[in-house]
Order: structure tokens, then C-alpha cells, then sequence
């Protein structure tokens, strides 16, 4: 008997394909929308492509998907070139599927007959079509909707059933191009759970576009971000946001303290820098860091300021005067100035700051991050 998408993932660890890009390169004239920029995704994996618009993910995801033919380097599935130098695989036999921003549903057709449709297309028999056509439709959370059309569905729905298509022919990739975009706040939490839940359940490796940083951050096994056609980093979140490795990664990815200044101390595991608000200390590891003195940034995120007796103890460590307080319920964000620097901090909301007050802010060493000054 046929087995089942979710008894073929547990017979293998992961039933995705690997995907390699290697040197991609775009253009449109003469604009470069991908600059030369290589990644890969092990089978099973979860990759987001992060960035703002017209950063070229789009871009990318579409020459994988055979969409677009790229200007130079390889794309791999499998390690079968699918596009390269005299290498151009049609989409149908690359083994990906898409799931794209507008659902692409076809209205006049039933819930049943728009999962079906990539195997009736394939030539599977009317049995082994209605088999894993309800299965996708089990494993979306909708087995009671297959005779409804796509005018009579929700938001939600139609993403459901879109995910349901791209999953039912088995494909080793399935590329996402912001599933989630048009959904409200509520239904796209809930929606990112059930994607990971399902990409999870069945194993597929999943390469998914985004410029929603809570999207990247919460379903990904790496990050890949890019700005103006190049990449910026590639990293597991938890690094990303930790360890950025540039101004704008520190910048895009969640909010950031960026103070500019001077390093003018660069020892193994530490370093200082000299600016305008004092010496700032860092600890720990500097791989982002250029090598030697000159012109560099300190990074350290809001929720690691303290303030007060908490502060006095650090050695990092400003007076610094409130500008802003605005009280959000669990906690208080809050703007200082220190020698002319804004300072934001994310506070407890019993902590007693007021506009106009002067306190001692301070952060520690260890949450401190020097990267390259730009610009």
C-alpha cells in the first residue's frame, strides 16, 4: 500500500532534497538584482531568505524555482543542476512547488479539485489521487472542506489549501514566497506554527521568503539576510541576533544600540572602544571585528541596559538623561541621552524612570558587539 507522506519522513530522517546555490548572479539591463550570493539547505532544513524589498529574495527564490533564468552561477537540488551555464530544467521536473504571496486558488474549482491538480496533471490514477489528496487536506486541517471553492474560503483557508497543493505531490522542496503577508496579526501567528508543525511533520526542506523579521527569527533553522543583492549574513537566529556582522544585520534584525567610535584596544577576547560617551568594553568573541584599530561600532541591544544600582556596577557604565518613556504593560521602553548619544533600554514597567530624570545606565561587557563602521 501507498505509504504516507508522514510515514516517508519517519523512513528517512528528512525527505527533502538538498539545495546548493552557488554564485547566483541577476540582472535585468543594467542592474545587478543578485550580486554573486551562494547558500545551501540540507535535506529537512528550514532556510529563510530575510531582507527589505527589492533586496533580490524574491529574485532568488524564482530562479530556483525555474521561474526566472539567472544571469550566472548553478543551482543544485540534489546535486542535479537544474540551472547553470547551458542548463535550464523546466520547473515541472526540478521535484520543488511554490506557495506564493496571492494563494493563486482557482475559484471556480473545488477544495479538492485545486489539491488534486499537480497530480492529474502528473497522470496518477483517480485512486491514488484521492488518496493523497484527502491526506494533504488531513495534514492541513482541512478534511471537511474538500467540495467547497475557493470563493467560499477564508483567509486562512486558502493558505491552507495552497500549502495542501504543494505538499500532495511530494515534492523535495517547497519554496515559500510571503505565505503569510495578507493575513492579520492573530491568523499569521497562528499560521507560522502550522507551517513549521507541517514542514516538520512530513520533513520537507522548506526555503522561505520573508521581509517579517518575527517570521525569520521564529520558524528558522538559519537566516539568510540580504540587502541590495548581496548577503549580509547567514546564520542560525539565536547568531543573528546575537552576533551580527554588520551595521545593517544589527539594525534589521530587532532594535539595536549602534554607538560609533574608535577601537583602541584589540586583545585576544576583548576590546574597547573610544567614544564620544566614554569607553565602551566588549568580552568574548570578535570574528566580526577588524582586524586592528580604527573606526568600528559598538552593538548591544535594548533589553540589555540596566539602569540604577544595577548599572553602578558595571563597567560600562553612562549618566544618562530620560527622553522618553512609554509604558506598553509587561514593559517600559525607554529613550536617554548620553553626551549626545541616544540610549534605548527595555525595562521592567515598575522600574520608576520619569522624562527629564538623570540615572546611571550601564550594560555589560559580554552583551557588547563591535562591528565595522560603515557609511
Amino acid at each position: 500500500m501507498e505509504a504516507t507522506l508522514q510515514q516517508q519522513a519517519t523512513a528517512k530522517s528528512a525527505r527533502g532534497s538538498s539545495l546548493v546555490v552557488r554564485d547566483l548572479v541577476v540582472r535585468y539591463g543594467e542592474v545587478e538584482a543578485v550580486s554573486g550570493i551562494s547558500f545551501a539547505a540540507e535535506p529537512g532544513d528550514f532556510i529563510t531568505l530575510l531582507g527589505p524589498s527589492g533586496c533580490g529574495k524574491s529574485t532568488t527564490l524564482r530562479c530556483i524555482a525555474g521561474l526566472e533564468t539567472p544571469s550566472g552561477g548553478t543551482i543544485a537540488i540534489d546535486g542535479r543542476t537544474v540551472a547553470g551555464p547551458g542548463v535550464e530544467v523546466p520547473p515541472e521536473r526540478r521535484g520543488i512547488n511554490m506557495v506564493f504571496q496571492s494563494y493563486a486558488i482557482w475559484p471556480h474549482m473545488s477544495v479538492f479539485d485545486n489539491v488534486a491538480y499537480g497530480l492529474r496533471g502528473r497522470g496518477a490514477n483517480p485512486r491514488l489521487v484521492r488518496e493523497r489528496t484527502l491526506e494533504a487536506l488531513e495534514l492541513v486541517g482541512l478534511p471537511h472542506l474538500e467540495n467547497r471553492f475557493g470563493t467560499e474560503l477564508s483567509g486562512g483557508q486558502q493558505q491552507r489549501v495552497a500549502v495542501a497543493r504543494a505538499v500532495v505531490t511530494r515534492p523535495g522542496v517547497i519554496l515559500f514566497d510571503e505565505p503569510l503577508s495578507n493575513l492579520d496579526a492573530g491568523l499569521r501567528e497562528r499560521m507560522r506554527e502550522e507551517l513549521l508543525e507541517l514542514q516538520r511533520q512530513v520533513g520537507l526542506t522548506a526555503l522561505y521568503v520573508t521581509h517579517d523579521q518575527t517570521e525569520a527569527m521564529s520558524m528558522s533553522d538559519r537566516v539568510v539576510l540580504m540587502n541590495h543583492g548581496v548577503i549580509e549574513q547567514a546564520d542560525p537566529p539565536r547568531q543573528l541576533y546575537r552576533r551580527p556582522a554588520s551595521m545593517f544585520a544589527a539594525s534589521f534584525v530587532g532594535n539595536a544600540n549602534l554607538v560609533r567610535g574608535r577601537l583602541t584596544d584589540l586583545g585576544s577576547g576583548a576590546g574597547r572602544l573610544a567614544t564620544a560617551s566614554g569607553d565602551i568594553a566588549v568580552v568574548g568573541e570578535l570574528e566580526h571585528t577588524a582586524a586592528g584599530e580604527g573606526d568600528a561600532v559598538a552593538v548591544f541591544r535594548p533589553e540589555n541596559v540596566v539602569v540604577g544600582d544595577a548599572a553602578e556596577a558595571m563597567e560600562n557604565r553612562w549618566i544618562g538623561q530620560v527622553v522618553q518613556a512609554a509604558y506598553l504593560g509587561p514593559r517600559t521602553d525607554v529613550t536617554f541621552e548620553v553626551a549626545g548619544q541616544p540610549i534605548r533600554a527595555v525595562l521592567h514597567p515598575e522600574e520608576p524612570v520619569e522624562p527629564g530624570d538623570r540615572v546611571t545606565v550601564g550594560v555589560a561587557a559580554s552583551h557588547v558587539h563591535f562591528v565595522p563602521a560603515e557609511g
